[in-house]
């Protein structure tokens, strides 16, 4: 019989852990899973039917370090709920339960990991938990989380547990690793981040006028930004990029700048580009001079308390970038109530275009982040 990869499926204390049972038995013919669970998270099935159903022992607590594995090693890691603590501990490289002593060192495993991170929706506008989300995305964890469908007391309904989207990215992960499939792998072996998976053309490589044009934003910050090294190869489409973003943002009638950036975070986190959300985040920060504002807006744009006119820029923004199909008179007669002028309005569409090529730019290359974007304007 042909060997099944080994799935790691480690559960904390939340509701859709209740469902666990019925979705081990199927996977089973796809998966040899083993159940890791938090002392919480075992309080939501019967511990001794799932040990059982997977053949394996569940484990929740540390083996004596003398003591012979229980467990086949793994090949990949499923973090499947994800509380708000397992979230914030797993991305401050905290390993004081088994779960999290196992999960962490899957990172540094460089195994493939797919999580659903399920707080409720009060914690999931803390700050650290947006923070949390794009460490383990910057990891290159695949995090599945829309702040659309979490427990909200003040929605009743809302929440809906992504079960197919989970298993279609089991299924993404079982396909790479049986060779049909690239393998999403976050971290080098040497533990740092690979900047780019098509490389990057360095500044003194980059034709003459973009070295001067793209050198200018290289002296003003203090170094090169990674999203015009990964575009160097392409020089046509980077001189393109810095015409239209130049158009956008750098423009002082209408929108503020810090409006403008506004607009990139909102959309960035909505379509879940790291790259973009800690960049323009940064940029942020220092055009709004508010440390915390790039971060709450990351966190979860939809529910971020934001003024009036901020509001009115963010929805109008988000009903563009995530659902166009649906966007219409509505979204613009709400955008204009809200005393936005026809120009600004169009700004904020043309603004939410250019990154959502952007957006996709970056996930298409795994674009990192420069380090030095973090601390800026904090």
């Amino acid at each position: 019989m042909e060997r099944q990869p080994v799935l790691y499926l480690v559960a904390s204390g939340a509701s859709p852990a209740r469902e666990l049972p019925g979705v081990v038995a199927e996977l089973a013919g796809q998966w040899d899973i083993c159940v890791i669970t938090t002392r919480e998270g075992s309080r939501f099935f019967d511990v001794g039917e799932m040990a059982e159903l997977t053949g394996h022992p569940v484990r929740t607590s540390f083996k004596d370090p003398d003591a012979p594995d229980v467990l086949p090693p793994a090949d990949a890691f499923a973090a499947v709920p994800a509380t708000f603590n397992t979230v914030n501990k797993w991305a401050a490289g905290i390993s004081d339960t088994l779960a999290l002593g196992l999960l962490n060192e899957a990172v540094g495993l460089g195994r493939p990991i797919v999580t659903v991170p399920w707080p409720n929706a009060p914690l999931a506008r803390h700050p650290a938990f947006g923070r949390s989300i794009l460490m383990l995305r910057e990891c290159g964890i695949s995090v599945i989380y829309d702040p659309g469908s979490i427990p909200d007391d003040s929605k009743p309904g809302q929440a809906t547990f992504p079960w197919e989207m989970f298993r279609a990215e089991l299924a993404r992960i079982r396909a790479g690793l049986q060779g049909e499939l690239p393998v999403r792998r976050g971290l080098r072996q040497d533990g740092g981040m690979s900047e780019s998976r098509f490389g990057m053309t360095e500044l003194e490589d980059l034709p003459d006028d973009l070295r001067e044009r793209v050198g200018e934003i290289a002296a003003r910050s203090g170094f090169v930004p990674n999203i015009f090294r990964a575009l160097g190869h392409r020089p046509a489409e980077l001189r393109a990029f810095l015409d239209y973003h130049d158009a956008l943002m750098d423009k002082t009638d209408g929108l503020s700048k810090a409006e403008r950036e506004l607009v990139v975070v909102a959309t960035s986190a909505a379509n879940f580009c790291t790259y973009c959300i800690v960049a323009h985040g940064a940029i942020l920060r220092i055009r709004a001079k508010d440390p915390i504002l790039a971060d709450q807006v990351a966190a979860n744009p939809w529910q971020v308390e934001l003024d009036g006119r901020r509001r009115a820029i963010v929805d109008l923004a988000l009903a563009l970038v995530r659902t166009p199909e649906y966007f219409g008179d509505t979204d613009i007669a709400a955008a204009r109530d809200a005393g936005l002028t026809d120009d600004e309005i169009w700004d904020v569409g043309a603004i939410t275009a250019l990154f959502a090529a952007s957006n996709r730019l970056a996930h298409l290359t795994a674009l990192q982040p420069n380090a030095e974007f973090y601390p800026m304007g904090r």
